[in-house]
């Protein structure tokens, strides 16, 4: 049959026939190669958006004119993030005037503490002043002013704090390394206080988008916590006072590159050995001038350190620690490459 179809049908038509057919089969791998790029193109771009949205991107849209049911699922995620948008500015602008009404709130307590004493003061001055027998006058007065300087100066530091947490700047986001922020801020505390630091940093940590400003207050606040909670309960505990010089306890501050499915995080982990929080206390540690330390804190470092972290599109989360404490763990997003 190879010996008739070889007579029957010319070489020229035979070549002509083969060439054909293997164009046909060129044409159809080409063909089918631009059909899968522009199928699989808008679904690779929607896996993009929506790993963009859950690190908290919520004007992302996609400019994508398709047809059918991709078009349909298209339009569905833009829509769902102009909802997401919008139900976000009305979330924050509720928290907003709760936190503010919180913020009053707590100053207006702070506030009446120390107008307490200075009425008092001057009620004491006013008394003695208009009383024909001044003796010890100007041992009243003299009190009586230093608790009214001391007490205003103690206005003076919660204005202050209060001033600075209200007009804190939006972050400039900057390419660098995270270790050497973490070393920087350590080297301020690790001759000053009689506490054990283990670093345990990763090496070849890839770099993150911080500001170095912003994030050096936020370490430098996770270590100072720390350092207090440490030192607290060594005062509370201590009984023997040979034991004063002894090593405090102990800090530990760590970095990591963690990997979640599609994620990648550089992971910052600032933990200590003091006494730890309650959970009950957990979600109050963080609103603005709640404090565990009574009258000696103003209550708005872990505040700072939360909304800046927030403005790093990073994440903050308070667990325990292997160590007895706290253990205050940053969550830093790697851009894709």
């Amino acid at each position: 049959s190879v010996d008739l179809w070889k007579e029957k049908v010319p070489f020229a038509l035979r070549f002509s026939l083969g060439v054909f057919f293997i164009m046909m089969f060129g044409i159809s791998i080409i063909v089918s190669f631009l059909l899968a790029r522009q199928i699989s193109r808008p679904i690779v771009q929607l896996a993009s958006a929506t790993q963009r949205v859950s690190r908290g991107e919520l004007d992302v849209q996609l400019d994508l004119n398709e047809e059918g049911e991709m078009g349909i699922l298209i339009e569905s995620f833009n829509q769902l993030t102009r909802d997401l948008k919008a139900k976000n500015e009305e979330l924050l602008h509720t928290q907003r005037i709760a936190a503010w009404k919180e913020v009053a709130q707590r100053m207006a307590h702070e506030i009446k503490n120390p107008l307490t004493p200075i009425q008092l003061s001057a009620e004491r001055i006013r008394k003695r002043l208009d009383n024909p027998n001044r003796e010890k006058f100007d041992e009243v007065v003299k009190n009586g002013t230093e608790t009214i300087i001391g007490q205003v100066r103690v206005l003076e530091h919660l204005v202050k704090e209060f001033s600075e947490f209200a007009r804190m700047p939006n972050p400039i986001l900057i390419n660098q390394q995270l270790n050497p922020i973490v070393e920087e801020s350590v080297k301020l505390f690790i001759d000053s206080v009689n506490i054990n630091f283990i670093l345990k940093l990763s090496k070849n940590l890839p770099e993150v988008f911080i500001d170095k400003r912003l994030f050096v207050g936020v370490v430098n606040n996770l270590i100072k916590n720390a350092v207090e909670a440490i030192q607290n309960q060594r005062k509370e505990n201590s009984e023997n006072l040979e034991t004063q010089e002894e090593i405090l306890g102990t800090i530990r501050i760590s970095t990591r590159l963690e990997k979640k499915l599609l994620r990648k995080t550089v992971v910052l982990t600032v933990e200590d050995s003091g006494p730890g929080i309650s959970s009950d206390l957990k979600e109050k540690i963080f609103q603005p001038y709640y404090s565990t330390k009574g009258g000696h804190g103003t209550g708005i470092g872990l505040t700072i350190v939360e909304k800046t972290v927030y403005d790093h599109h990073a994440h903050l989360s308070l667990e325990e620690s292997n160590l007895g404490g706290c253990s205050f763990k940053i969550e830093l997003p790697l851009e894709d490459k």
